[in-house]
């Protein structure tokens, strides 16, 4: 890959990276502010929906006391059809109510607006129990079927008392569930989605109102249904769930009813479950605003970091060119660069090592040219990639006519393949060896003793052999002749040697006569 390339990649990299980081770390805090204004949203709309609601059951609440202490409903002495008539009246006024029914303490019906079930007297449940047997107002504590009008309910009752405070029957009002839609509705329009979920449930998980579930109502259970401990006295909190069997991801925001002035409320549980693509919408937004934004400046900075690196690498291109012609051994190169920045330097300086080479060429070639012994440089293959005049000289042909060849087309076939032996032991064991090579050219034998070694590149890789081989036939016949003359110079002493043994000889055997004769002398003259 070329320098500009990896110049340009590496640039584009530095710039995406430092985009991406800050896209990353924009979208990452931004996400974090928008989840947290999403969840204070929904929140805040769950808080001001139970609100509503409260607010609703308050005017209920109230509505019941107030038709409790009417003076036609609270005297004794009315009759039942003045009765009904009054709730009749007051039902219409409000408009609100499926039904208003007055009971006496034996919870028998004596006056209905539906003038349903008059006379029978009511089951025990939770409104009679509060404002029958204990005398309290009950406030939508009691949620049901009323089979009579074949709706769900919500019941509010009071007990009815005379001018003395005695209890002498309870008013009892029925409101259809279906008007908490009425709240819900408007929070539900806050949204273009129509999957937002609004469900109500009592104190114990009773499903009382849904929107999305309407067979469930007064049925179904959360706590078999949610991972929601209706123990824990958070007033708001939202958690982030999934559906059973589903992947997607669901908020689901609620908030625990608190009342509303003197009404207390029944710790209703107002539940809004909100698919994660909704609430992940403005996300999405946010990162396409970041896509848009960031796609021109990456194009942007992808051109200028492609002109930037193609102006940046001229330079580095030349001086690499320039490398690349040293190597091939032509040393007369110069880099034009007249500017004064660290590229500038970094072409003189080139241009001074390519001088020093240059000399330190010239000098080298000088000192190899003028060696009486031959100097080689092989490749790897075995062929000849320099020789000197005296290398040239010893084989008896022109050196280019040797540079490019090897040895099988250098020399006879004989001190050829002896050479080639001798360059493969070298190779093996990657250490220098001397030789003594023999070759006979036209009949006359040549001695030649040689020293080869290898080399390699700066990675240690083996790229070939180096030689230096002296003509040592002269020596080699003058060995000879100074051999001849020794073993002749051996021969003469050991003759003169032999005569001086034999002169001893001579000498001792004449000593030895002279001895005897002597003795006979003595012999002689002293003879009686």
């Amino acid at each position: 890959m070329k320098f500009a390339t990896k110049l340009t990649f590496f640039s584009l990299s530095i710039i995406l990276i430092v985009a991406f980081a800050v896209s990353y770390a924009v979208y990452s805090t931004n996400t974090k502010i928008i989840e947290k204004q999403i969840k204070e949203n929904f929140e805040n709309l769950a808080l001001h929906t139970m609100d509503k609601i409260d607010r609703m059951l308050f005017e209920r609440y109230a509505d019941i006391k107030i038709l409790a202490s009417d003076p036609i409903i609270s005297s004794k002495d009315s009759t039942p059809a003045s009765i009904t008539k009054r709730l009749v009246e007051f039902r219409n006024n409000y408009k609100t109510y499926a039904s208003l029914s007055f009971f006496d303490l034996n919870r028998i019906r004596i006056s209905d607006t539906a003038g349903m079930h008059l006379g029978k007297q009511h089951q025990v449940v939770q409104w009679t129990i509060d404002s029958i047997d204990n005398g309290i107002v009950s406030a939508a504590r009691d949620i049901r079927f009323a089979e009579e009008l074949k709706k769900r309910v919500i019941y509010f009752s009071a007990p009815v008392r005379d001018d003395s405070g005695e209890a002498f029957g309870a008013v009892v009002a029925r409101m259809e569930v279906s008007k908490l839609f009425d709240i819900t509705r408007e929070a539900i329009a806050h949204f273009k989605e129509k999957n937002l979920e609004v469900d109500l449930y009592d104190k114990n998980g009773l499903l009382l109102y849904s929107n999305h579930n309407r067979k469930g109502i007064l049925k179904d259970n959360i706590t078999n249904q949610e991972n929601l401990e209706f123990g824990l006295e958070d007033k708001l909190g939202t958690l982030k769930d999934s559906k059973p069997g589903e992947d997607e991801i669901m908020f689901m925001v609620y908030v625990r009813e608190e009342g509303f002035l003197d009404f207390q409320g029944n710790n209703w549980i107002l539940t809004f479950h909100i698919p994660g693509k909704i609430v992940f919408s403005p996300l999405g937004k946010l990162r396409n605003k970041i896509i848009t934004i960031l796609a021109p400046i990456v194009i942007f900075s992808i051109l200028m970091a492609f002109v930037f690196a193609r102006s940046f690498s001229k330079p580095i291109q030349r001086l690499s060119e320039a490398a690349e012609k040293i190597g091939r051994g032509e040393m007369d190169v110069n880099i034009e660069d007249k500017s004064k920045d660290e590229l500038g330097q970094l072409a003189y300086a080139f241009n001074q090592m390519s001088k020093d080479l240059r000399r330190s060429r010239n000098e080298f070639m000088a000192v190899i040219e003028g060696s009486t012994d031959a100097i080689f440089v092989k490749d790897i293959k075995g062929r000849y990639l320099m020789i000197n005049s005296s290398g040239a000289d010893m084989i008896g042909k022109p050196a280019k006519e040797i540079i490019g060849k090897d040895d099988m087309e250098v020399f006879p076939l004989e001190f050829a393949m002896t050479v080639m032996s001798h360059d493969r032991e070298v190779v093996e064991k990657e250490e220098s060896i001397t030789y003594e090579e023999e070759v006979t050219v036209e009949g006359r034998k040549f001695h030649f003793l040689s020293t080869k070694g290898v080399y390699h590149d700066s990675n240690g890789k083996l790229l070939g052999i180096y030689g230096v081989a002296r003509d040592v036939s002269e020596l080699k016949k003058k060995a000879e002749e100074l051999k001849k003359n020794n073993a002749e110079l051996e021969s003469f002493n050991n003759l003169a040697v032999g005569r001086e043994i034999k002169m001893i000889d001579l000498k001792r055997e004449v000593n030895e006569l002279l001895e005897k004769l002597g003795q006979e002398k003595k012999y002689v003259i002293h003879k009686p």
